[in-house]
Protein backbone atom coordinates (compact mmCIF):
# COMPACT_ATOMS: atom_id res chain seq x y z
CA UNK A 1 0.00 0.00 0.00
CA UNK A 2 0.76 3.35 -0.65
CA UNK A 3 1.59 5.39 2.11
CA UNK A 4 2.59 8.69 3.40
CA UNK A 5 5.40 8.75 5.96
CA UNK A 6 3.90 9.30 9.19
CA UNK A 7 6.76 12.09 10.39
CA UNK A 8 5.55 14.20 7.61
CA UNK A 9 1.63 14.07 8.86
CA UNK A 10 2.54 16.33 11.51
CA UNK A 11 3.79 19.42 9.14
CA UNK A 12 1.22 21.06 6.51
CA UNK A 13 0.88 18.35 3.39
CA UNK A 14 0.83 20.43 -0.40
CA UNK A 15 -2.82 19.20 -0.27
CA UNK A 16 -4.00 20.99 2.50
CA UNK A 17 -2.52 24.55 1.71
CA UNK A 18 -4.11 24.18 -1.53
CA UNK A 19 -7.37 23.45 0.21
CA UNK A 20 -7.27 26.73 2.06
CA UNK A 21 -6.28 28.59 -0.94
CA UNK A 22 -9.26 27.12 -2.58
CA UNK A 23 -11.73 27.53 0.32
CA UNK A 24 -10.85 31.43 0.34
CA UNK A 25 -11.28 31.35 -3.05
CA UNK A 26 -14.99 29.80 -2.56
CA UNK A 27 -15.86 31.54 0.47
CA UNK A 28 -15.05 34.97 -1.14
CA UNK A 29 -17.44 33.59 -4.41
CA UNK A 30 -19.94 32.69 -1.97
CA UNK A 31 -20.01 36.21 0.24
CA UNK A 32 -19.69 38.46 -3.41
CA UNK A 33 -22.81 36.23 -4.60
CA UNK A 34 -24.85 36.71 -1.88
CA UNK A 35 -23.99 41.35 -1.30
CA UNK A 36 -24.60 41.56 -5.44
CA UNK A 37 -27.48 39.15 -5.71
CA UNK A 38 -29.03 38.38 -2.89
CA UNK A 39 -32.08 36.84 -4.07
CA UNK A 40 -31.75 33.51 -4.19
CA UNK A 41 -27.86 33.71 -3.70
CA UNK A 42 -28.63 35.30 -0.09
CA UNK A 43 -29.66 32.01 0.99
CA UNK A 44 -26.40 30.02 -0.08
CA UNK A 45 -25.24 29.19 3.62
CA UNK A 46 -28.26 26.77 3.45
CA UNK A 47 -26.49 24.81 0.30
CA UNK A 48 -23.50 24.93 2.64
CA UNK A 49 -25.20 23.19 5.53
CA UNK A 50 -27.03 20.79 3.25
CA UNK A 51 -23.37 19.49 1.29
CA UNK A 52 -21.85 19.16 5.03
CA UNK A 53 -24.12 17.76 7.18
CA UNK A 54 -27.30 16.86 5.36
CA UNK A 55 -26.91 14.01 2.63
CA UNK A 56 -24.40 15.47 0.21
CA UNK A 57 -24.74 16.90 -3.24
CA UNK A 58 -27.79 15.17 -3.79
CA UNK A 59 -30.09 16.91 -1.42
CA UNK A 60 -28.13 20.26 -1.76
CA UNK A 61 -28.20 20.35 -5.66
CA UNK A 62 -31.95 19.18 -5.48
CA UNK A 63 -32.81 22.30 -2.92
CA UNK A 64 -30.72 24.73 -5.19
CA UNK A 65 -32.74 23.54 -8.35
CA UNK A 66 -35.87 23.93 -6.43
CA UNK A 67 -34.98 27.20 -5.45
CA UNK A 68 -33.34 28.25 -9.22
CA UNK A 69 -29.47 28.68 -8.24
CA UNK A 70 -28.17 29.07 -11.41
CA UNK A 71 -25.61 25.93 -12.63
CA UNK A 72 -22.90 27.69 -12.72
CA UNK A 73 -23.23 28.98 -9.08
CA UNK A 74 -24.24 25.05 -8.07
CA UNK A 75 -21.21 23.78 -9.62
CA UNK A 76 -18.89 26.37 -8.11
CA UNK A 77 -20.25 26.36 -4.73
CA UNK A 78 -20.75 22.50 -4.69
CA UNK A 79 -17.90 21.78 -6.67
CA UNK A 80 -15.29 24.00 -4.40
CA UNK A 81 -16.49 22.97 -1.42
CA UNK A 82 -15.86 19.53 -0.90
CA UNK A 83 -12.97 19.49 -2.88
CA UNK A 84 -11.75 22.31 -0.60
CA UNK A 85 -12.78 20.18 2.39
CA UNK A 86 -11.30 16.91 1.38
CA UNK A 87 -7.65 18.99 0.70
CA UNK A 88 -7.77 20.62 4.19
CA UNK A 89 -9.74 17.28 6.03
CA UNK A 90 -7.97 14.40 3.98
CA UNK A 91 -4.16 14.91 5.81
CA UNK A 92 -5.70 14.95 9.42
CA UNK A 93 -7.80 11.81 8.69
CA UNK A 94 -4.19 10.06 7.77
CA UNK A 95 -2.84 11.78 10.99
CA UNK A 96 -6.13 9.85 12.55
CA UNK A 97 -5.52 6.41 10.70
CA UNK A 98 -2.06 6.59 11.80
CA UNK A 99 -3.22 7.04 15.01
CA UNK A 100 -2.42 10.25 16.12
CA UNK A 101 -3.73 11.49 19.67
CA UNK A 102 -5.04 15.14 20.59
CA UNK A 103 -7.33 15.44 17.75
CA UNK A 104 -10.27 15.84 19.93
CA UNK A 105 -14.15 15.31 18.06
CA UNK A 106 -12.20 16.02 14.88
CA UNK A 107 -10.24 12.80 15.09
CA UNK A 108 -13.45 11.23 16.88
CA UNK A 109 -15.02 11.83 13.14
CA UNK A 110 -12.30 11.02 11.24
CA UNK A 111 -11.84 7.66 12.95
CA UNK A 112 -15.61 6.61 12.51
CA UNK A 113 -15.52 8.24 8.94
CA UNK A 114 -12.30 5.60 8.34
CA UNK A 115 -14.65 2.71 9.34
CA UNK A 116 -17.66 3.32 7.25
CA UNK A 117 -15.01 3.36 4.57
CA UNK A 118 -13.49 -0.08 5.74
CA UNK A 119 -16.26 -1.62 4.45
CA UNK A 120 -15.93 -0.95 1.03
CA UNK A 121 -12.38 -1.98 1.21
CA UNK A 122 -12.66 -5.80 0.33
CA UNK A 123 -15.46 -5.02 -2.07
CA UNK A 124 -13.85 -2.33 -4.30
CA UNK A 125 -10.11 -3.34 -4.10
CA UNK A 126 -10.39 -5.49 -7.15
CA UNK A 127 -11.99 -2.65 -9.44
CA UNK A 128 -8.76 -0.12 -7.95
CA UNK A 129 -9.04 3.38 -9.14
CA UNK A 130 -12.31 2.75 -11.35
CA UNK A 131 -14.32 1.42 -8.55
CA UNK A 132 -13.38 4.25 -6.31
CA UNK A 133 -14.25 6.67 -9.35
CA UNK A 134 -18.14 4.75 -8.86
CA UNK A 135 -18.09 5.22 -5.72
CA UNK A 136 -17.67 9.11 -5.25
CA UNK A 137 -19.85 9.26 -8.75
CA UNK A 138 -23.20 7.83 -7.24
CA UNK A 139 -24.40 9.88 -4.21
CA UNK A 140 -25.44 7.70 -1.42
CA UNK A 141 -24.94 7.76 2.05
CA UNK A 142 -21.43 8.14 3.14
CA UNK A 143 -20.16 8.26 -0.68
CA UNK A 144 -18.99 11.88 -0.65
CA UNK A 145 -15.24 12.73 -2.10
CA UNK A 146 -13.49 12.24 1.20
CA UNK A 147 -14.39 8.95 2.19
CA UNK A 148 -13.60 8.26 -1.75
CA UNK A 149 -10.09 9.61 -0.99
CA UNK A 150 -9.93 7.97 2.48
CA UNK A 151 -10.78 4.76 0.51
CA UNK A 152 -8.35 5.56 -2.63
CA UNK A 153 -5.86 5.83 0.15
CA UNK A 154 -6.63 2.70 2.12
CA UNK A 155 -6.71 0.56 -1.64
CA UNK A 156 -2.90 1.82 -2.01
CA UNK A 157 -3.81 4.25 -5.15
CA UNK A 158 -1.13 6.57 -5.30
CA UNK A 159 -2.07 10.25 -4.40
CA UNK A 160 -2.32 12.24 -7.26
CA UNK A 161 -3.94 9.68 -9.23
CA UNK A 162 -6.13 9.30 -5.59
CA UNK A 163 -7.20 12.86 -5.76
CA UNK A 164 -7.51 12.96 -9.83
CA UNK A 165 -9.76 10.50 -10.21
CA UNK A 166 -12.23 11.69 -6.30
CA UNK A 167 -12.41 15.58 -7.86
CA UNK A 168 -13.35 14.25 -11.18
CA UNK A 169 -15.72 11.39 -10.57
CA UNK A 170 -17.48 14.28 -7.84
CA UNK A 171 -18.05 17.29 -10.66
CA UNK A 172 -19.28 15.46 -13.01
CA UNK A 173 -21.62 13.88 -10.58
CA UNK A 174 -22.71 17.38 -9.71
CA UNK A 175 -22.96 17.80 -13.47
CA UNK A 176 -25.45 14.65 -14.14
CA UNK A 177 -27.53 15.61 -11.03
CA UNK A 178 -27.91 19.06 -12.03
CA UNK A 179 -29.35 18.25 -15.65
CA UNK A 180 -31.35 14.98 -14.16
CA UNK A 181 -33.12 17.27 -11.45
CA UNK A 182 -33.63 20.18 -14.21
CA UNK A 183 -34.91 17.53 -16.06
CA UNK A 184 -37.55 16.09 -13.64
CA UNK A 185 -37.95 19.50 -12.51
CA UNK A 186 -39.74 20.26 -16.13
CA UNK A 187 -41.48 17.16 -16.11
CA UNK A 188 -43.10 18.14 -12.43
CA UNK A 189 -43.70 21.85 -13.79
CA UNK A 190 -45.36 20.40 -16.97
CA UNK A 191 -47.69 18.11 -14.91
CA UNK A 192 -48.72 20.75 -12.13
CA UNK A 193 -48.51 18.65 -9.23
CA UNK A 194 -46.52 21.16 -7.28
CA UNK A 195 -44.27 18.05 -6.22
CA UNK A 196 -41.60 20.13 -7.35
CA UNK A 197 -40.92 22.23 -3.77
CA UNK A 198 -40.88 18.93 -2.09
CA UNK A 199 -37.85 17.51 -4.08
CA UNK A 200 -34.87 17.74 -1.92
CA UNK A 201 -37.12 16.08 1.31
CA UNK A 202 -38.24 13.36 -1.44
CA UNK A 203 -34.49 12.63 -2.18
CA UNK A 204 -33.33 13.02 1.42
CA UNK A 205 -35.91 10.48 2.75
CA UNK A 206 -34.68 8.10 -0.13
CA UNK A 207 -31.22 8.35 1.08
CA UNK A 208 -32.59 7.86 4.07
CA UNK A 209 -34.48 4.85 3.39
CA UNK A 210 -30.92 3.68 1.96
CA UNK A 211 -29.00 4.26 5.18
CA UNK A 212 -31.81 2.45 6.82
CA UNK A 213 -31.49 -0.35 4.62
CA UNK A 214 -27.36 -0.82 4.63
CA UNK A 215 -27.16 -1.03 8.72
CA UNK A 216 -30.20 -3.35 8.84
CA UNK A 217 -27.78 -5.46 6.10
CA UNK A 218 -24.63 -5.04 8.28
CA UNK A 219 -26.11 -6.05 11.46
CA UNK A 220 -27.58 -8.86 9.56
CA UNK A 221 -24.40 -10.01 8.16
CA UNK A 222 -22.36 -9.17 11.70
CA UNK A 223 -25.39 -11.66 13.57
CA UNK A 224 -24.72 -14.20 10.44
CA UNK A 225 -20.96 -14.09 11.09
CA UNK A 226 -21.08 -14.36 14.89
CA UNK A 227 -23.00 -17.43 14.92
CA UNK A 228 -21.20 -20.92 15.56
CA UNK A 229 -20.80 -22.73 12.28
CA UNK A 230 -21.82 -26.42 12.78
Amino acid sequence: MHKIDPQKLFRPLKSEILGWIIGIVWLVGMIAMAVLYPDPYAQGYRLVFELAIFGGRAVCIADGVVNEFSRAYLLFQCGLQDIAMTLILFPWALRAFHGAEGLGLLGRFLKALHKSTERYHSFLEPFGAIGVWLFVFFPFWSTGVLNGAVLAYLLGIRMSINFAVCFSSHLISTLALLFFYEKISGWMESTGSGAMRFLPFIVLGLLLLGWAAQQLWDRRKAKAESQPKD
